[in-house]
């Protein structure tokens, strides 16, 4: 009862086989969707026809017996059909999503490997830089220490001495100066800017 000129349809087995294959885009995935819907349309049409044709009385029985059976294969495989597009659509979603956060994900780990980056040569860097600031500041406040007294009591005609630097005396104009410590075995809660 199936016309001979009729297009083999590819079976569900089929498609979902290419649609499961790995390194697949989601447009390439889409796309076998739409020959799955193509197909289920299809199916769904042909096994229709079958059911009209074995309604008529002048059909004998066994050529009723055999389109019925036809019938059910069809629809068998339309309903194995719908499955296997809604299920290569859950993918086709999947890896649309994959394909959306990649760039994301490049953006992060590069963050994150260059915070990593700063963040070690920091911890290894401050101790040091930090012991050296401390001296200079300790060195220009004893020198600010010496420059007050100089400057109340000057000698005759010597003008006022400058202080040495504004951060010398743990003051700026960006608040009070406090040099955060560094431990390196605490480095995932230590920032250089928590005493500023």
């Amino acid at each position: 009862m199936t016309a001979a000129s009729e297009t083999p349809l590819p079976t569900a087995s089929e498609l979902f086989a290419r649609g499961s294959a790995d390194d697949l885009a989601s447009s390439h995935v889409s796309a076998i969707v739409v020959e799955a819907d193509n197909a289920l349309t299809a199916l769904r049409k042909r096994a229709a026809e079958l059911r009209a044709a074995a309604l008529d009385p002048a059909f004998a029985s066994d050529a009723v017996a055999t389109a019925s059976a036809e019938a059910a294969a069809i629809d068998l495989e339309g309903d194995r059909m719908e499955n296997c597009a809604m299920r290569l659509r859950d993918r086709a979603k999947a890896l649309a999503a994959e394909e959306a956060d990649a760039p994301r994900w490049d953006k992060y780990n590069r963050a994150k490997a260059t915070r990593e980056a700063a963040a070690t040569a920091l911890v290894e860097a401050y101790p040091t830089l930090a012991e050296q600031l401390a001296v200079l500041l300790r060195n220009a406040r004893e020198a600010d220490i010496l420059v007050g007294h100089a400057n109340a009591d000057l000698p005759g005609g010597a003008q006022k001495l400058d202080w040495t630097h504004p951060l010398s005396s743990g003051d700026s104009r960006f608040g009070r100066v406090s040099l955060p410590a560094c431990d390196a075995s605490d480095r995932e809660h230590w920032s250089p800017n928590a005493g500023w």
